[in-house]
């Protein structure tokens, strides 16, 4: 199996998900990737941008909030029949529409922030609290859409995922 080459990247036409391709563009080019994008504001040119990515090695889903007509039935049952890319987020609300997602684990921010406070009241300057990424995940699989693109991932890791049909 060849490495991936190319990646694309698809959101909603928004400041925030303009921020997040930044970042996922930084990471892209530190790895060697090409990457495309289409940031969206309506079903109609979301779906236009799935079915370019699919020229891709993989989709990145950003968000969809931002896109005031999504219409999830339609969407989902056009990537039944057009997904032949591995689709991936890090959004737990995007999960019926990728195959596989890592997405964050909100109890991590409250222990974050409660061990900030009680450094805060220690006497610590906030200046000098680190930020620091997250370091626990959730895994997500989509055996719906992994199934109608004939993708398979290794067994350990659909055991180990949370379903999302």
């Amino acid at each position: 199996m060849k490495a991936p080459q190319s990646a694309f990247y698809i959101g909603a036409d928004t400041l925030t998900e303009r921020k997040n391709l930044r970042r996922f563009q930084e990471a892209a080019k530190r790895r060697g990737l090409r990457m495309d994008y289409r940031l969206a504001g309506t079903t109609d040119a979301w779906l236009t941008a799935y079915e370019a990515a699919q020229s891709a090695d993989f989709v990145i889903l950003g968000s969809n909030s931002g896109i005031n007509d999504w219409d999830r039935e339609r969407i989902l049952n056009r990537l039944q029949r057009i997904a032949s890319r591995m689709s991936l987020t890090n959004h737990g609300w995007m999960m019926p529409y990728a195959m596989l997602g890592l997405t964050k684990i909100p109890e991590e921010h409250g222990e974050w922030a409660a061990q900030t406070a009680l450094l805060i009241m220690r006497g610590v300057s906030p200046s000098n609290v680190p930020i620091v990424p997250n370091r626990k995940w959730d895994i997500w699989v989509n055996p719906t859409l992994l199934e109608a693109a004939n993708i398979q991932l290794p067994k350990a890791l659909v055991q180990k995922g949370k379903k999302v049909y």
